[in-house]
C-alpha cells in the first residue's frame, strides 16, 4: 500500500485522536449516525455561542463551560462516549481540552448539519422580532470555514 493509499484511507476512514484525561484514554472519531439526534438536542445552546465566535478565533470555552455545563456534558457524553460520571470528573482545563478535540473531529459535522439549522432558526426568530420591534433584522455571522451561496 502506497502513502498516497493510506491517505485516502485516512480521509474515509479518519483515524482516532486520543486524549488521556482524568486517568482515561479516550478515541475520538467523527459522531456515528446514531449519535446525531441526541447529539443536535444538546448541541443547541452551545452551537450558538460557537456560531458567534469571530472567524480565525477560538471560542471562549471557559464561558461556554460556564454558561453552559449541563448542555457541555451531555454534548460530550455522546460525542467522546464516556459515562457522564466520568465527564463530570474532570477538572475543568481537562473538560475545555476535550471540548475543543471534539469540535476539532467533528468540524465537517458541525459546518454542514448544525451551523445551516441553527442559521435558519435564527433568521426566522430574527425576522419575527424585527416585525415585532420595527427594527431591521442584521444578517448573521459565519463560522470559520463556512460558506455561503447565491441563487
Amino acid at each position: 500500500m502506497t502513502e498516497a493509499d493510506t491517505d485516502d484511507l485516512a480521509v474515509l476512514i479518519p483515524q482516532p485522536v486520543t486524549l488521556t484525561l482524568g486517568g482515561q484514554t479516550v478515541a475520538l472519531t467523527p459522531i456515528r449516525v446514531s449519535e446525531i439526534q441526541p447529539l443536535t438536542r444538546c448541541i443547541t445552546p452551545i452551537a450558538k455561542v460557537l456560531m458567534h465566535t469571530p472567524p480565525g478565533q477560538s471560542p471562549d470555552w471557559l464561558t461556554l463551560v460556564v454558561e453552559h455545563t449541563d448542555a457541555v456534558i451531555d454534548t460530550l457524553v455522546i460525542a467522546a462516549r464516556c459515562s457522564k460520571e466520568w465527564v463530570q470528573a474532570l477538572t475543568v482545563g481537562e473538560l475545555v481540552l476535550l471540548a475543543a478535540k471534539v469540535v476539532e473531529v467533528n468540524a465537517d459535522f458541525l459546518l454542514q448539519t448544525v451551523w445551516p439549522q441553527l442559521q435558519g432558526t435564527i433568521a426566522v426568530l430574527t425576522q419575527g422580532m424585527a416585525k415585532v420591534t420595527g427594527v431591521p433584522a442584521a444578517p448573521t455571522n459565519q463560522p470559520a470555514g463556512a460558506t455561503s451561496s447565491s441563487a
